[in-house]
């Protein structure tokens, strides 16, 4: 269904920030609404990607799975960001699935609509080029900087990161979903190395752990091992 919107909300699109009104006019009007329930899948993990989408009510989980089949959710995102846009650039397949968390309205642009726009006005495809070369840039930075850290604070980070993405607070509590293999490998860190961890952790009153779920007693402690305070 097609949408009438404003300029403001397709410039809040990362690599269509510094794009002018005028460049952004016909990719406005081209723009369609999608509007999921929840549970609905927007598009499955090697989907070709034709389209990136804009939140505008609701959320979305990214989930991962392996080839072991297992599962990670990567990220929860909600009104205001922006998912599959580098993927729609490329062209390639889509790295994870998202699906609604509950009903979610969304903005959509398709591949075409964005090519043909460059190829009308070419400048925009520099300004295309320069955010996305920002987007790598600190990617980059940031891989090199979790590399370079202690597995502590590695570990942390990515439990912080599932408190935040997964979370649920109840009585002063954050709980999320816990699989030892999955944290070991998005950490880097060997599983035996991760257990003992989770142990001096869980000694110190930090962490409690309870089946699959993990609950994150003190919250403070943990960002600051993970040099997050």
């Amino acid at each position: 269904m097609a949408a009438t919107i404003d300029f403001h909300k397709l410039s809040a699109i990362p690599i269509f920030k510094n794009l002018s009104p005028e460049t952004l006019a016909p990719l406005a009007a081209s723009i369609r609404s999608v509007d999921l329930l929840a549970g609905e899948v927007l598009f499955h993990q090697g989907d070709i990607a034709k389209t990136l989408y804009l939140i505008e009510e609701g959320n979305i989980q990214i989930i991962r799975e392996y080839d072991s089949k297992e599962e990670i959710i990567l990220a929860t995102l909600g009104p205001g960001e922006v998912v599959g846009d580098l993927s729609m650039i490329v062209g390639e397949p889509r790295t994870a699935r998202v699906v609604a968390t509950e009903t979610t309205q969304l903005l959509a642009l398709d591949r075409d609509t964005f090519f043909a726009a460059i190829g009308a006005n070419p400048g925009m495809a520099v300004d295309v080029l320069v955010q996305l070369g920002l987007r790598l840039q600190a990617a980059n930075l940031r891989i090199r900087e979790l590399a370079a850290t202690e597995p502590a604070a590695r570990l942390a980070s990515v439990i912080l990161l599932l408190a935040e993405h997964d979370g649920v607070i109840k009585t002063g509590l954050v709980t999320a979903s816990f699989h030892v293999q999955r944290v070991a490998r998005a950490a880097g860190v060997d599983t035996k190395i991760l257990k003992e961890i989770l142990h001096e952790w869980s000694e110190e009153g930090f962490i409690g752990l309870d089946s699959r779920r993990l609950l994150l007693h003190d919250p403070s402690a943990l960002q600051e091992i993970a040099g997050w305070a």
